[in-house]
């Protein structure tokens, strides 16, 4: 959310509030290990970006309609729901391919974890983690081109 557009209709708060209910809300959850709630918010996390940018497409919220852009910053700052549908499309490519390569990315990516992060709760080295992150980042890149 921190590369995201100021006025973004998806808060910060508002994704970790969403997260919080997806994984357990108020009911007591015994988490097994940190990977394991890593996975789990990282997945509610993909789950609601993709329903939100799903749902700025449809045509009750104005689907086909273009935002004008007042500045260059706006049009940097653009979010396409489109590549996000792709980018999700792309990621399940690569869960089916490569599922541990998969796992990086989901936590760096989704959940925001740091390589050292990443390698905590994987248990695996921060090297090992480097090397699949950026293997994954690479091949989900070349296949939204490719798209």
């Amino acid at each position: 959310m921190a590369h995201e557009r100021e006025d973004h209709t998806l808060q910060p708060t508002a994704l970790v509030h969403e997260v919080f209910l997806k994984i357990g809300g108020e009911r007591r959850v015994s988490w097994q290990s940190r990977k394991q709630f890593y996975v789990a918010a990282a997945t509610a996390m993909q789950q609601i970006l993709l329903d939100h940018a799903k749902s700025r497409n449809r045509k009750k919220r104005g689907g086909g309609d273009k935002r004008v852009a007042l500045s260059i910053a706006d049009v940097a700052e653009e979010w396409n729901s489109e590549e996000i549908v792709s980018l999700m499309e792309a990621f399940r490519r690569l869960e089916s391919r490569d599922p541990a390569i998969a796992e990086v990315v989901h936590l760096g990516f989704f959940a925001g974890l740091s390589i050292q992060q990443t390698a905590n709760a994987l248990s695996i080295s921060p090297a090992t983690v480097k090397r699949k992150w950026e293997f994954g980042r690479t091949w989900l890149h070349r296949e939204l081109k490719r798209d």
